[in-house]
């Protein structure tokens, strides 16, 4: 919120957290604290935008037609997920979420708001989506028999991929580090 303000928009955020409200108003963000759900807001936004906290909301598909209603013409609606499918984390949701979709699930249930998907990205697992209003998009093909087989084979993906490609990393940067400090 802090870099949307200082580049000039009218930047607000919402945080369902009463503790983060002091730390909000010490770096200068302007934050309303409660359920989204239950705010007033507006119906004029240019963008909003959710990072890890769809996982918390009761009713996900209620909660993205209520996006669309207060997006402008034209708006723009930002999710970041975490990207449980990835190969490199063996962390699994906990019980206290209560929507955890992947990336093609997100689209899917975006599609099936109203919204399309005109932007993915996969990058530091998370999953990065910007959607705008559009009441015709079809819903792409999801394959949830493949989801629920990446899901049932994380633990072995991570152990066989993603452990190796983490230290092969770590070494890397180790090199490279030790080379830098020799020239």
């Amino acid at each position: 919120m802090r870099k949307f303000a200082d580049a000039g928009w009218d930047a607000e955020g919402i945080d369902i957290d009463p503790a983060t409200e002091s730390y909000h108003r010490q770096i200068g963000i302007r934050t309303r604290i409660g359920p989204l759900e239950e705010l007033e807001l507006g119906r004029d936004y240019t963008l909003i935008q959710i990072a890890h906290a769809i996982y918390f909301i009761t009713d996900p598909m209620k909660f993205l037609r209520d996006i669309r209603e207060r997006l402008k013409p034209n708006g723009l609606f930002c999710i970041v997920l975490a990207d449980l499918l990835v190969n490199e984390d063996m962390g699994l949701p906990s019980y206290v979420h209560t929507f955890f979709p992947s990336g093609p699930s997100m689209r899917y249930a975006l599609a099936l708001s109203g919204f399309e998907t005109v932007f993915i990205k996969r990058q530091y697992g998370s999953v990065f989506l910007a959607a705008r209003v559009n009441p015709n998009v079809k819903p792409p093909r999801i394959y949830p028999a493949i989801t629920l087989a990446l899901w049932r084979t994380k633990w072995l993906r991570y152990q066989l991929i993603g452990r190796p490609h983490l230290a092969l990393r770590r070494a890397a940067k180790a090199l490279l580090s030790h080379v830098g400090r020799r020239h």
